[in-house]
């Protein structure tokens, strides 16, 4: 203790020499403001004076409020209790654990038939500690500020209230002292976290999560009644339009039934090498977003295994439940970008029921989860009607490249069969479900009706041709066309048209929530390159946008045939571009799509993606590179001794690596020219900063080999310098080798994404690695070999064949042969001197 104090008085920290005696019992003045270096320090309320109780309790989290004021008396206890502030000593943390708000709030109550609180109330946690919340969300149909207030007897006056005003994007709290007087609280009461005030779809929302006990404010009760008051008004904040009061005791509240999942999972599909058994539990009541899927998932592979959701089929911006038997973990997953796959946070993982084994015996890997159907933040699971799903498997080490991937989009609620069975069915015991055929919609007249397009399972367009009675289909002057947009979100919206079906030299029309509908110029992929139209282009009318349960809905009417813009043909095939990001905001999409559609009919055709050859190409040279030509160079020379006599492993393994560089260069080039034709940005992801690093490398290995210091004459050791470029030569290739081979497999992974190749080209992939275990197979036991041979050979006194013949593993073309060679050379009837390197 005396030499903890000394130190610590060294450093004039003295506010840690308090609250270390108050740590061992020592009485201390727990309210006290000490200072160090003449700088006040974080204040520290104890409870009655006396010591904390457990002072390696976790830290508070951002949203707790400023910490209290110092009450009068170092031995009053608190009204609000808990601490809220870190200490600054890394050896000691707050003293209530810091609790968060649910993702879902269940309950409700209605205030008047135009306003609703949803709410969820946080006891305080130890009971006592005062550190409860109250999680709500007010939605009104109304067009102005809301506000909830608390009030000791019911009045307006001298209650507290939380206002929201949609017209300054503020929800602050405020002490009502009069009628005409309403003023905000000071800065350090601003305590309210994960706050917000929003406008949709006729409705106020606003949200907002306050403490329930608070220092100089009325207290929220746990347990008892709450008197509150609601009042909404102008776009300004005034006099309010409506008041009500009303009286809630959370106590009295009855909870929303946790659900359960069934004893038997009677739901399931067939996925590649794969089963997924499930079960939807509705929510109970309807509408209050307890509802579940719980699921089995049964694959035959000794490794990882995943099922992810997605709004539109792709793993960009998705999210998955990943079970891992290397380390027994069932999480939660976002999947930003094919190589960013990070667990969500812990909040977010509300798993129940986990479990991931291994069965040796059937060598199946098999994952159980139960899941919210709806969680805050997160994509839902529709309890009736599509939803979007990945599946992934790879092996023991995660993350890596999935070695099967399957997208697919299913309604869960209707494959459910009722069993009557205690034990879950087997494949062979359940019949699957009856799939229907997909017919092809019957072609229309889009002049006469308003035809209908799917772009994808979330995004649809609607639209109507309108032709002047003076004119025809053909010839179509003067006509105009009306679309639609829905989309199954809260996002920006576009549709496109395109000369050849590319993205870069196309023209859309793009809507943003709370935006403008604009007619936009497409010179590049990245944000910068969308341009507005000038504004004597701009002629669209009857344009809207709304965000509608959930929805997004862009209506417009717009002239097919304008001077200098790309001609929208009624009687003819269009190239038609959809996509939709992943909020308000422009910019990259998550999804795309790409359709030849006759507008007049209705009809429509399968996109060919450009760049697909080139791509195709990439990837099949790259494979004959690295994963044909270079391994026969480090064959050629780990199997030398194999070979004929003479400079032909030196002359092959030369030729080998060359034909591999070349190859490189050429694969760059595609990939760097390719990129940019498509408007795509230059080494920003794994794949691209490998290629640069890879093509970099090999010029250092090629440079390296070409002025190589020579091998000693016969007879000689070899110098230092020979052997650390020997060492450095050797490793460089077994890095370029591993990194070529990860390379490929990514590559392939890209260009499946890219074009959405089939299951059915999981072959080749398979056939790649078999081929590449082959090749380091050979590699491997060629090493061996080689070592293994070449030092029996000096433990028995003896020259290796190639030696013998060569006088040296490399020596270069213009090294001149030693005297005592020349002179073997000469007595054995003039040979011809082999070439030798």
């Amino acid at each position: 203790v005396i030499i903890h104090c000394v130190l610590m008085m060294r450093k004039n920290n003295l506010s840690q020499v308090a609250l270390f005696f108050a740590c061992l019992g020592y009485p201390v003045d727990a309210n006290a403001s000490y200072r160090t270096g003449g700088k006040p320090h974080d204040s520290w309320r104890g409870q009655n004076g006396t010591s904390p109780a457990n002072l390696f309790s976790p830290p508070v989290a951002t949203n707790s409020p400023p910490p209290l004021e110092p009450t009068s008396s170092p031995t009053e206890k608190p009204e609000t209790g808990a601490p809220t502030s870190a200490l600054t000593s890394d050896l000691f943390v707050p003293l209530s654990p810091t609790l968060a708000c649910p993702s879902v709030l269940y309950k409700s109550t209605d205030i008047d038939s135009s306003a609703t609180l949803y709410y969820a109330v946080v006891p305080s946690d130890p009971p006592g500690s005062s550190n409860g919340l109250l999680c709500g969300r007010l939605e009104a149909e109304h067009d102005g500020w809301i506000a909830l207030a608390i009030s000791e007897n019911g009045g307006m006056i001298g209650s507290e209230a939380i206002i929201g005003l949609p017209s300054d994007d503020t929800v602050l709290k405020y002490d009502l002292t009069s009628y005409s007087g309403i003023a905000v609280m000071p800065d350090d009461k601003q305590t309210l976290t994960g706050i917000s005030i929003t406008e949709e779809d006729g409705k106020t929302i606003m949200e907002f999560t306050k403490m329930l006990a608070e220092d100089g404010e009325i207290r929220i009760k746990e347990d008892g009644v709450n008197l509150f008051l609601h009042a909404r008004g102008g776009r300004s904040l005034g006099h309010h339009g409506s008041r009500l009061s009303f009286e809630m005791n959370f106590a009295e509240d009855e909870d929303v039934p946790a659900l359960s999942c069934p004893d038997v999972l009677s739901g399931y599909t067939e996925l590649p090498y794969a089963t997924l058994f499930y079960a939807i539990v509705p929510s109970n009541p309807p509408g209050s977003g307890n509802g579940l899927l719980c699921g089995r998932l049964e694959a035959e592979i000794n490794g990882w295994i995943s099922l992810g959701f997605s709004k539109h089929g792709g793993m960009v911006g998705s999210e998955a439940v990943i079970g891992l038997p290397s380390d027994g973990t069932v999480l939660k997953y976002n999947l930003f970008e094919y190589d960013e796959v990070n667990p969500m946070s812990t909040d977010k993982q509300t798993l129940r029921d986990t479990f991931i084994d291994i069965d040796e015996e059937d060598m199946k890997t098999i994952m159980g989860f139960t899941k919210l159907l709806v969680e805050d933040g997160e994509i839902p699971i529709k309890e009736d009607g599509l939803s979007g799903f990945l599946y992934a498997c790879g092996g023991m080490i995660f993350p890596a490249t999935h070695d099967i991937s399957l997208a697919f989009w299913k309604n869960l609620a209707k494959d459910q069969i009722e069993v009557e069975s205690d034990s879950p069915p087997t494949v062979d015991e359940v019949v699957p479900p009856v799939t229907e055929p997909v017919v092809a919609q019957p072609a229309k007249d889009c002049t006469k009706e308003l035809c209908d397009f799917e772009l994808d399972p979330n995004y649809r367009m609607r639209y109507r041709l309108n032709i002047p009675e003076d004119s025809t289909v053909d010839e179509c002057t003067g006509c105009t066309i009306s679309m639609e947009l829905i989309y199954d979100g809260e996002a920006w919206v576009a549709i496109g048209f395109s000369s050849d079906g590319n993205m870069i030299g196309s023209e859309a029309i793009i809507g943003t929530p709370g935006g403008n509908i604009l007619k936009y110029s497409m010179f590049s992929k990245v944000t910068s390159g969308v341009e507005p139209m000038p504004e004597n282009q701009q002629t669209l009318f009857d344009a809207s946008l709304e965000v509608e349960v959930g929805q997004t809905i862009m209506k417009f009417t717009k002239i097919m045939k304008e001077p200098g813009e790309i001609e929208i043909l009624a009687g003819g095939n269009n190239n038609i571009l959809g996509a939709y990001g992943r909020n308000e905001v422009l910019a990259t999409h998550i999804a795309r799509q790409s359709v030849v559609l006759n507008l007049s009919s209705g009809a429509s055709e399968e996109v060919i993606t450009p760049n697909k050859v080139a791509w195709l190409a990439h990837g099949i040279m790259s494979f004959l590179a690295w994963g044909v030509f270079v391994p026969f160079a480090v064959q050629s020379s780990l199997l030398r001794d194999l070979l004929p006599k003479g400079p032909i492993w030196i002359k092959l393994h030369k030729a080998f690596n060359a034909i591999a560089y070349a190859l490189s260069i050429l694969i760059f080039a595609i990939a760097v020219v390719y990129t940019s034709k498509e408007g795509g940005s230059h080494f920003v992801n794994g794949h691209q900063k490998m290629g640069l690093a890879m093509l970099i490398m090999a010029s250092g290995q090629i440079f390296g080999g070409v002025i190589r210091p020579h091998n000693p004459a016969p007879g000689e050791g070899k110098t230092s310098v020979r052997k650390g470029w020997e060492v450095g030569h050797r490793i460089l290739g077994v890095a370029l080798l591993a990194c070529g081979f990860w390379q490929m497999g990514n590559g392939i992974e890209r260009y499946a994404n890219k074009y959405s190749v089939g299951e059915s080209d999981e072959k080749l992939s398979i056939a790649y690695w078999v081929w590449i275990g082959f090749m380091s197979s050979v590699i491997v036991v060629g090493g061996w070999y080689y070592k293994f041979h070449k030092s029996s050979e000096e433990d028995g006194g003896q020259i290796s064949g190639h030696d013998a013949g060569n006088k040296g593993e490399d020596q270069s073309d213009d090294d001149p042969p030693s005297a005592t060679f020349q002179s073997e050379l000469d007595d054995s009837k003039k040979k011809t001197i082999p070439e030798t390197e």
